[in-house]
């Protein structure tokens, strides 16, 4: 219970005032609230009300915290897969990258599309086109780690964000979802429907932006495309990388 305090007032009168902390887990709020009252009122019936509605107030504040919170859940959750959306994935890769910065790790990430999804809708229906992104995106769920984070950038394009891996660990993670794809296709309606996908990987360099970082993934992702999909295409190795930049350093001979 606070102390009560006895005040003099500028204009001569006596009164006695009450210092409360207002504290509510979980909302980050944290401040303190002066409360003055006459001496003719009945300071117990008075405080004992009081706090029942600093109690209502802590209950509403965690309720519409709680609410928001599962708002901006809903806003970068894609409804049909369950995964982030576009804006998560902007969101997570930031994040990552400012991690990569801070604890000097290196990270990948990859685009996944799946192949020829427009026939298939055509062919089979949007209903269970839906379906095989639902079952592309468990699939990957299975068998990612706990850190790596997919989301569904697009229609039927995927990412993933995979901290602390290097080129070649990441190579062999995302081929292996490929393998996984063409080994377990959709089962529905009694019947197999098999599909593949394309993906494209790129390895965080010193002098990436998160924005160049997902254009050279998207143009690896483009030329699997046009290497005839059901493929990876990825930068290359990391000694690739230095060997170009140590050619680029050297100074031209004369003709």
């Amino acid at each position: 219970m606070p102390v009560p305090a006895r005040l003099k007032l500028t204009s001569g009168f006596d009164c006695v005032a009450f210092g409360h902390r207002l504290a509510v887990t979980e909302t980050g709020i944290d401040g303190a609230v002066m409360i003055r009252f006459d001496e003719s009122m009945n300071l117990s019936a008075k405080f004992a009300s009081l706090n029942d509605d600093i109690s209502s107030l802590n209950s509403k504040i965690r309720h519409f915290g709680r609410e928001n919170s599962q708002l901006e859940n809903l806003a970068l959750t894609d409804p049909l897969t369950e995964v982030y959306n576009r804006r998560g994935f902007d969101r997570e890769l930031e994040r990552e990258f400012s991690r990569a910065n801070r604890y000097g790790h290196a990270f990948c990430i990859t685009l996944i599309d799946l192949d020829h999804f427009k026939s298939f809708n055509d062919t089979h229906g949007h209903q269970l086109g839906d379906k095989v992104l639902v079952h592309f995106a468990h699939r990957c769920l299975e068998h990612l780690r706990q850190t790596d984070i997919i989301c569904r950038v697009g229609g039927e394009e995927f990412a993933l964000i995979l901290p602390e891996t290097s080129l070649d660990q990441a190579t062999v993670v995302v081929n292996r979802m490929l393998d996984l794809i063409n080994a377990t296709p959709l089962y529905a309606n009694g019947e197999h429907y098999a599909y593949t996908a394309s993906a494209g990987l790129a390895q965080q360099q010193p002098d990436d932006t998160p924005e160049s970082l997902y254009m050279r993934t998207d143009q690896n992702l483009y030329a699997a495309k046009n290497q005839g999909r059901a493929c990876l295409v990825h930068d290359p190795s990391s000694s690739q990388f230095e060997t170009s930049w140590s050619a680029e350093a050297q100074p031209q001979a004369a003709d």
